[in-house]
Parts: structure tokens; sequence; C-alpha cells
């Protein structure tokens, strides 16, 4: 029997293989692939760049994880799926599968004209920590002491510009945003909250970038390697999934997260869709793998999603609806929310 294969260690999957192995319904033949050793959980990072956590307290030990779950992890890139021989191929060799999950998120969208100042993009989220990483091993200044401005109006940006200013004070930070300004998703009670902080902390709000390094936070896109598969994609490039977050005319492939588009609704590329995924992909799999695809359950988004976001100084903007709220107390609800999420797949825990 060919195996239960993931390919991607994103918070939906690690979930699942959590709650398959709690029930006993996880396959000992299961693989996962990945291309880091470590999942590194994006709602913290804002925090680690403002100095308010170890990357250890924001980081997944995939290797550990499949050891404790007891199965195979292969650390490889993927770059192209076979389904007529049913097999994932990477770099180095194939993996067969039965069964297939596919949760590899997204990568970085490009500025529309080039530049001619330096930019670091936020995806790969493993090779932006690894950057900033490195350059805080070299001097005893903020973890990225060059980057100077911030592009992208959206949630990620907004954290990342609020982080960069409370870790370096001494200088001046920039976030260039659209034409649709600050935050466009959100409610303008939420917007305002947001504004005011921005002026609290001095930071500069412009639709124009400077020539100085950047950090690029301006939205997603899908990997160039899916719209290669024999899966359906959308016009994006993105699986193409339906209700049950199936692959179109794929009954034994699923998609979730950011790496796929559904074909019934509108989804948005968010983190907050992951956790809720779970038990939907969860009981799916284990619907195909005992041949009961008739209890195949449907991923419903809820009406309005709760986002907290983290303004850089232990302080925190909420959201849920049309509601907003702000304050110290959202911060350390949202530090409780996750150090609680990420410890439940350490062994540390």
């Amino acid at each position: 029997m060919k195996p239960l294969v993931f390919i991607g260690a994103g918070h939906t999957h690690l979930g699942t293989i959590k709650a398959l192995k709690k029930r006993q319904q996880l396959p000992k033949s299961t693989v996962l692939i990945s291309a880091s050793r470590f999942q590194y959980y994006s709602g913290m990072i804002p925090s680690w760049v403002a100095g308010h956590y170890s990357l250890e307290d924001c980081c997944i030990d995939v290797t550990t994880f499949c050891q404790r779950m007891g199965i195979q992890f292969i650390q490889t890139a993927v770059y192209d799926i076979n389904v007529q021989k049913q097999a994932v191929i990477y770099e180095g060799g194939r993996q067969a599968y039965g069964l297939l999950s596919i949760d590899v998120g997204s990568s970085s969208r490009e500025l529309d004209q080039a530049a001619n100042f330096s930019i670091q993009t936020i995806k790969p989220l493993s090779l932006f920590v690894q950057s900033l990483s490195a350059t805080s091993a070299r001097g005893s200044e903020a973890q990225h002491p060059m980057i100077k401005q911030v592009i992208g109006g959206g949630a990620g940006g907004f954290e990342l510009v609020m982080a960069i200013a409370c870790r370096d004070r001494s200088r001046s930070t920039r976030w260039v945003v659209n034409d649709r300004g600050l935050l466009p998703m959100f409610a303008h009670a939420l917007r305002q909250k947001a504004f005011k902080q921005l002026q609290e902390k001095g930071i500069e709000c412009s639709h124009t970038p400077q020539s100085q390094p950047s950090l690029l936070a301006i939205g997603a896109k899908a990997h160039p390697w899916q719209s290669k598969t024999h899966l359906k994609t959308c016009k994006d490039g993105y699986f193409l999934v339906d209700k049950n977050h199936q692959c179109v005319g794929q009954a034994n492939v699923f998609a979730v997260g950011d790496c796929a588009t559904r074909q019934d609704i509108s989804l948005a590329k968010s983190g907050v869709h992951a956790v809720r995924q779970i038990p939907v992909l969860a009981n799916n799999l284990h619907q195909v793998l005992t041949q009961t695809p008739f209890g195949l359950r449907a991923y419903h988004p809820k009406a309005r999603q709760l986002y907290l976001l983290s303004c850089g100084d232990q302080y925190a903007l909420g959201s849920w609806g049309n509601i907003s709220f702000s304050g110290r107390w959202v911060w350390h609800w949202k530090k409780w929310l996750d150090t609680r999420y990420v410890r439940q797949f350490s062994a540390r825990q």
C-alpha cells in the first residue's frame, strides 16, 4: 500500500498529523516532505524582530516532531507532482503516494517595476529569518539595521514596520502603501487605531518608495512549480480545490492553506484559516484512507475572523468583524495564544 504523504510542514499539516496520531488514525508509513527542518510561526516573527522572543520561541523542529509522531521526514524541496504515476518529485529522488496532501504556502510577489535599491522579501520565511539572524550576529544593533522602509500596506507590513521602528528608535522608518491605503481589509475603527500608533512612533507613511534598503511584504503569489504539475490550477497558479479541499479532478490529493484556491468561494490567503482547517483535513484524509468518501467534510470559514496585530512594543490591536480593540492586554493575549500553539508541537510541552 502506497503511503500517506504530506508536502510542506505548514500549520494545518502539523496540526492534522498530531490530530490523526491522537486518534490512532495515522498510518505508520506516513511521510512528511519539507524543504526546511524548522517551521517558523509567522504570527510571532514580528515580535521576534522587535526583540520580545528568541528564535527558538517561534520555531518548531520538524525533525523532532516527526520522530515523536513516528513518521518519516524527508528534508528536501519538491519541484513537481506526477499524478499519473502518483509520485512526488523532489531534488534527488521521488516519493510514491497513495494519498497526498499539500500545504506549501506561497511565495512573495515582486514590485511591478525594477527597483534600484536592495530588497529583502518576507517569503520564504526561513530565508528571511536566516538573513536577519546573520545580520544580528555581525553586530549589536537592531536585528536588521539596514532596513529603513517596509513596502506593503497589509497586516504583515504593519506588524513588521512597527517591529523595526521599536527595535531601533534611533533612526526613521518608512511604511510604503498603495493607493488603497493602510490595512484596507480592516474596519475603519481599527485603521484609525493603527494610524495613531504610527504617529506615536514617528513612522512616515508614503505611496512612493525611496531608494533605500527595504523589506517587501506586498502579498503572495503561487510557487512557479505549481502550474507545472498535472494538478488543476486557477489563473493565478494556485491549486484549485473544492469545498472539501480536494484538488479538482483528484480524489486522493488535497491542498490547504495559501497554496490552494477554492473554486466555489473567495477565501483570503490568511493564516487565520490554518487552524480551522485542521479538523476538516484530518477527517477527510481518514475518510479516504478508510474508503468512506461520503463522509467528507467541507470547510466553511466563519463570517467574522479574529485578527491580532502586534505594534512592536508589547501593545497590540485587535479586530473581530467591525469590532476593534487595543491595549497591552491584547498583546499578552496574543502572546498566550501564539506560544501555546507553538509549544503543542514541541518536545518541551
